[in-house]
């Protein structure tokens, strides 16, 4: 029996019955299925169920012009057990250490693969936050893509680095963390970690503007 989708399928103690609807009239038929194939047909609904909510999920927070990227050339890890993540499963991620970070409206509209200094992605995202009393629109998180080990795991997914673009009341840029990647240095001042999540600042021009293209 072929069922369309126009068909409407009840499930009930090991049966499916299709109350199948055309011409006016509506005939009805019935499948029975032993428990141990309904059993694998649940299962894999199940299985499926996590990936759909993921998609949905991402799709809530993505800017309808996002450009994700490729995945990285699978000539890098051909003969490795390991597999990166996907740009979209970063993007994902970024979604979750944003609003750890208290970043409302969240849009995610770039990610770039990088494969050093730490092999992951730049996800570049708009939203809002308010952060010591500065408040800032654009952002950048670095995730991990599991292709490295820390500690003999493989921590896909994790932060890297965040960096955050605002403007103050005369329109002048704000960067966290501070005091920003234009600061040099005096001779025999210590390097501080935000000094160095600059590092990652890759793509300048195109971070900057992020807000101008995709409004």
């Amino acid at each position: 029996m072929q069922i369309s989708h126009s068909d409407a399928l009840f499930m009930q103690e090991g049966e499916i019955r299709i109350i199948r609807s055309g011409f006016g009239q509506k005939q009805k038929a019935t499948m029975t299925i032993r428990k141990p194939l309904l059993s694998i047909m649940l299962m894999i609904s199940l299985l499926c169920l996590p990936r759909v909510c993921s998609a949905q999920s991402l799709n809530n927070y993505l800017h309808k012009n996002a450009r994700l990227g490729p995945n990285p050339p699978s000539e890098l890890f051909r003969h490795s057990a390991r597999k990166p993540i996907s740009p979209q499963q970063a993007a994902l991620f970024a979604v979750r250490h944003l609003k750890a970070r208290g970043v409302t409206d969240i849009r995610i509209c770039e990610a770039h693969w990088i494969a050093a200094a730490i092999s992951g992605y730049l996800v570049d995202a708009k939203g809002k936050a308010t952060i010591d009393e500065m408040n800032y629109a654009t952002f950048r998180i670095g995730i991990r893509d599991g292709l490295e080990e820390k500690g003999g795991q493989r921590p896909a997914g994790e932060m890297f680095v965040f960096i955050a673009l605002g403007r103050d009341e005369s329109g002048r840029s704000v960067w966290y963390p501070s005091p920003g990647p234009d600061y040099r240095p005096a001779e025999g001042e210590a390097t501080t970690e935000g000094m160095l999540a600059y590092e990652f600042l890759l793509y300048r021009e195109q971070f900057e503007t992020l807000a101008l293209r995709y409004p």
